[in-house]
């Protein structure tokens, strides 16, 4: 809702001002109290461009065409005339269906006229374009964390050290906090084995160990230690056939419907074959159930649970995070001092700092982003994980804060690696952990079409260079896929 206010009136920091959008030169972008926004841009642009890339078929010499610059010139004046631009493609010999479809194809390019720009949803389905800015221009980027992505560091590395340790990393949410009502994991870390066994049949699997829970159930990849007769999650190409099988080609889990009984596990979904080797990533029983996890809650609480030895430890402050706003948290701990720091934008959240650090269990398995398929829905840049309590400091009303957070964001700088960093994560183009490859090919007919989305929000490209780039996709792309190069111009 929008504040009803004079030219001159200061509305409070939450609501927009009618006179302010009203008298600026810029449209606003929508927020999330638009249901609806439409601006009638002109579609002339976009029409010329579909009806230049109009095919037609000549059925006598059984080639593709596309029209010459007259015809062209000529139809651009019947763009939103039906009746006229059907009957000039009819006198050049073309069916009066083909011209139908034709003159619709043009004149709805790029949806028409009347297009809702509003990203609100009331279903929270929300849909956002990647962007790796960070806090500020200082910072190389930040990685986004919806549609089921998430990081997840599987290492013999000791990163989190048992006895001290401090995690900071700078986050965004993507969905406003107070009117989310999902639960969203930023970080976790708690003990994971990872098992390659070979299973019983395909409906079952035994562990060397008993288990837990059950975290996921995959093939095996290419860089793991294959043996004759193993199928990897990589697809193949049949040199027989030359249709692509083995494995799933998306990394699919067995593991959404099982029943787990000591080391055994009974599958619902059943395996590509019987006794075949596969990979297990699971808690085991002998673990003692140590954890650390910091969290939004269905609140819009930020929350912190360390769990120690069967202690659990709960730190909680509310937040009222705006969307694409960003916030630092830092987490530190010293089993030494018997202290715990949760400071969340440059203050500890609690006074009581006390806590007996004692992990029992190695946490090797570290989730950011996300955990077991629960996304995060926020931006995270700039993490870094030390192996010893970084100084903490009182400012000079006792309280204590994060010296290297300004409340002013353009301000702040970028963590640096430095001899006490076991992990950093700057999420920029550099960024090797985990890598992950998209996959072009479908494995049951060979072909896949695919999608290229080119945001052009700032309106830097003209026609020419929308030419080259879609050429250039057309040269580049795999000869079995088919794919459509969408030019997105929304500014917001």
């Amino acid at each position: 809702m929008f504040e009803d206010s004079r030219a001159k009136f200061i509305g409070e920091k939450q609501k927009r001002e009618i006179s302010k959008e009203y008298l600026s030169p810029i449209p606003l972008c929508p927020d999330k109290n638009n249901l609806l926004l439409i601006p009638f841009n002109d579609p002339y642009a976009s029409q010329l461009k579909k009806l230049k890339k109009a095919e037609f078929l000549d059925e006598i010499n059984n080639i593709k065409y596309n029209l010459d610059k007259k015809d062209i010139d000529v139809l651009a004046n019947y763009l939103n005339d039906e009746a006229r631009f059907i009957s000039y493609l009819t006198q050049k010999s073309i069916s009066e269906d083909d011209a139908r479809v034709v003159y619709y194809e043009v004149h709805k390019a790029n949806k028409g006229p009347i297009k809702n720009i509003s990203k609100y949803y009331p279903n929270q389905d929300y849909t956002y374009r990647f962007s790796s800015i960070g806090p500020n221009s200082k910072f190389e980027g930040s990685g986004k964390f919806d549609r089921n992505y998430s990081l997840d560091l599987l290492n013999d590395t000791v990163m989190l050290n048992p006895a001290e340790a401090t995690l900071e990393f700078w986050i965004s949410p993507i969905v406003d906090t107070l009117n989310d009502k999902m639960e969203r994991i930023y970080f976790d870390a708690r003990d994971v084995v990872e098992e390659i066994v070979t299973s019983k049949d395909a409906f079952t699997i035994i562990l060397k160990e008993s288990a837990k829970q059950i975290i996921d159930v995959k093939l095996l990849n290419s860089d793991d230690k294959i043996i004759s007769g193993d199928i990897t999650d990589e697809l193949e190409r049949s040199q027989i056939t030359g249709i692509l099988n083995e494995g799933t080609g998306v990394s699919k889990s067995f593991h959404n419907n099982y029943r787990l009984q000591d080391k055994e596990i009974k599958l619902f979904e059943p395996l590509l074959k019987s006794q075949m080797r596969v990979k297990v990533r699971y808690i085991p029983k002998s673990s003692f159930g140590d954890y650390i996890r910091i969290y939004k809650d269905k609140n819009s609480n930020l929350v912190l649970k360390v769990q120690t030895n069967n202690n659990l430890r709960t730190i909680s402050t509310k937040i009222r995070w705006t969307e694409n706003s960003w916030h630092k948290i830092l987490f530190a701990y010293n089993r030494e001092s018997k202290n715990i720091f949760f400071v969340v934008d440059g203050k500890n959240v609690t006074d009581n700092i006390n806590y007996n650090i004692n992990f029992k269990d190695i946490l090797n398995q570290i989730s950011i982003g996300g955990l077991f398929e629960q996304v995060s829905m926020s931006r995270i840049a700039n993490l870094r994980i030390s192996r010893k309590q970084r100084n903490i400091i009182r400012n000079i009303e006792g309280s204590l804060i994060d010296q290297n957070f300004n409340s002013q964001i353009s301000l702040n700088n970028p963590l640096l690696k430095d001899d006490l960093t076991t992990l950093i994560i700057n999420f920029d183009n550099n960024l090797d952990i985990n890598q992950n490859f998209a996959s072009i090919y479908d494995p049951i007919n060979g072909i896949y079409n695919f999608d290229v989305n080119v945001d052009n929000g700032f309106l830097t490209l003209n026609e020419e260079l929308e030419d080259l780039i879609e050429d250039l996709i057309n040269r580049l792309k795999p000869a079995h896929t088919n794919v459509v190069v969408n030019f997105n111009d929304d500014r917001c």
